[in-house]
């Protein structure tokens, strides 16, 4: 890669995604996480 960082989006902050982005943080990535509505 030409000097700019691989970005990550997992789009869904479910179980599954929050697991993805975990999984990817271990194996040394900074996903991003996003979900369509906000908390609450």
């Amino acid at each position: 890669m030409g000097g700019s960082p691989l970005r990550i989006l997992v789009v869904g902050a479910g179980i599954a995604g929050l697991a993805v982005a975990r999984a990817l943080r271990l194996a040394g990535f900074r996903p991003d996480v996003t979900e369509k509505l906000p908390p609450g």
